[in-house]
């Protein structure tokens, strides 16, 4: 499996996880921005052949005020605006299924991202 390079992995752990997050083995736990004043505390797995996907993204908690179907829709929203490298083609985040996994993108779907750059802005 091809591997996301460590400071690919770190930009992007830094958007979806901007307050920290605690990290074991190939796993990073945090709390995640969420639409309006709403969080979700979410579970990265990247870089670990265990699993299907080269990066997956794991709803820890029930999520009791939003809606799961458009939980779904504003993670897979995010990557393909952040990280147009992956892809995932899951089309359900609801009853018991609880992770999004990304692959590697074929270049059909890489060509159709967003014409846009996203970079980090380091404060003193």
């Amino acid at each position: 499996m091809k591997m996301i390079p460590e400071e690919r992995l770190n930009e992007l752990l830094s958007i979806l996880l901007p307050y920290g997050y605690s990290k074991k083995g190939n796993r990073y736990t945090g709390v995640s921005p969420y639409m309006d004043d709403l969080e979700n505390i979410i579970s990265i797995v990247a870089n670990d052949e265990k699993w299907s996907g080269v990066f997956n993204i794991i709803k820890e908690v029930e999520d009791d005020e939003g809606d799961e179907k458009h939980l779904l829709g504003y993670y897979k929203g995010i990557m393909k605006l952040i990280a147009p490298e992956l892809y995932s083609s899951s089309c359900m985040f609801e009853g018991g299924y609880n992770v999004l996994d990304f692959y590697w993108a074929p270049e059909k779907i890489t060509n159709n991202r967003f014409p846009v750059s996203v970079s980090i802005i380091k404060q003193l």
